[in-house]
């Protein structure tokens, strides 16, 4: 929160930890010093006791103990305890924000990569295709080396191109391809009549 953030950039550049007392009257906790707004809020609270946790690039917050059982104050081992204890949170906060940022980074460059494969897979695809067409003897042996190409390319097991009838408004399949034994010769035959009229769709 905001008072503990106040506490601990007030503490931080000492490096220090702080004993205090509490007073528990009443007054606005605006004008208090962070470490007693913050200990007031414990009601009959008498001791207080509050170190930093931070680390080397930031403020993360701060520790603060409320009264000992018993009511004694605070002592200096309590403080050097306390000190050591907040270091250590504030090492883990830092170890903490690091790994997540060291994953950020790694689904950065996971997905960069995932990208350059797609582009170099679309790119070979391309060249694939190219290299299909200018092989082929006539439009036909185009069309099948074309969907051939990138049915292997994309892993389809079956691909097809619709054509459109001169002088007409009837789509047909001009030229087909399926993976080995994935479709029948019945099938293929059947898909190879098929026509698409205004309004039908696939």
């Amino acid at each position: 929160g905001t008072l503990e953030r106040r506490l601990a950039l007030d503490l931080l550049p000492r490096h220090e930890t702080r004993r205090f007392g509490i007073d528990q009257q009443p007054g606005l906790r605006e004008h208090l010093p962070p470490e007693l707004a913050l200990a007031q809020r414990v009601p009959g609270a008498r001791w207080g006791l509050a170190a930093p946790m931070s680390s080397p690039d930031r403020v993360h917050g701060c520790m603060v103990l409320v009264d000992r059982l018993g009511g004694a104050e605070f002592s200096a081992d309590d403080e050097q305890l306390l000190r050591v204890l907040a270091a250590q949170v504030g090492r883990i906060f830092e170890n903490g924000m690091l790994y997540a940022q060291v994953q950020r980074q790694v689904q950065q460059l996971q997905q960069q990569a995932r990208e350059r494969e797609r582009s170099d897979a679309a790119l070979r695809t391309e060249h694939a295709v190219a290299h299909a067409l200018a092989q082929a003897q006539d439009r036909g042996a185009g069309l099948l080396a074309t969907l051939e190409t990138i049915g292997r390319a994309q892993q389809w097991s079956y691909a097809c191109y619709w054509e459109a009838v001169p002088d007409g408004e009837i789509l047909h399949v001009a030229a087909q391809w399926s993976a080995a034994k994935v479709l029948s010769e019945e099938l293929l035959d059947q898909a190879a009549r098929r026509v698409l009229r205004p309004g039908e769709s696939t």
